[in-house]
């Protein structure tokens, strides 16, 4: 995958500049290059596991807000911290509302999204967002067909507090964003303020 913002070491992540509100990480917590999945994390938790299941997620049916920047669930923040956290809905429809969209296999065979920015003056910026699908129990389901990833807020009512938001990219070409059981393990993209 040619990217002229790829992370070259394991010890440093940049920070991609795309125009918006805040950069974007050049790859996901937990991978050293931009094609790579990285770590699968359950809603607000900051370690990885082997299993991922609605008895041991620490914050299912728990009301808890946002959690951008919050160590304790904040797995951007808790992983890499200094000044890199989960983004939240809002940045995430900014990054889909202002970049083109491309669903593509990379020169190594990975799935992704190349989001390539529009504003004026970034044009020549993107990332990559692999298709890692996610970790449900021990199984990983729709690797190569959804690239899946966690905002840091979650639905607050009684009937809904098992859920948090994600942004979906699928293969077919379709992106959203969309409610998801906490429970299960996904890629983190993490960002920072300009």
């Amino acid at each position: 995958l040619k990217q002229d913002n790829a992370c070259n070491d394991a010890n440093h992540v940049h920070a991609v500049d795309l125009g918006l509100s805040v950069k974007w990480a050049c790859c996901n917590v937990g991978a050293t290059k931009p094609e790579e999945y990285g770590g699968y994390y359950a809603w607000g938790e900051t370690r990885t596991k082997s299993t991922y299941t609605q008895e041991n997620c620490q914050t299912y049916n728990k009301t808890i807000g946002d959690i951008a920047g919050n160590p304790n669930y904040d797995a951007a923040r808790a992983n890499w911290g200094s000044s890199w956290r989960l983004p939240t809905e809002a940045e995430f429809q900014e990054l889909i509302d202002n970049c083109t969209i491309e669903y593509i296999t990379a020169e190594n065979g990975v799935n992704g999204v190349r989001l390539t920015s529009n504003i004026e003056g970034y044009t020549d910026k993107s990332i990559f967002l692999p298709c890692g699908g996610y970790k449900q129990e021990t199984e990983t389901a729709n690797d190569k067909a959804y690239a899946d990833y966690w905002t840091s807020e979650c639905k607050t009512s009684l009937l809904a507090q098992a859920l948090a938001y994600t942004a979906r990219f699928s293969m077919l070409g379709k992106t959203e964003i969309a409610s998801q059981d906490k429970i299960y393990g996904r890629n983190v993209r993490a960002v920072k303020a300009k």
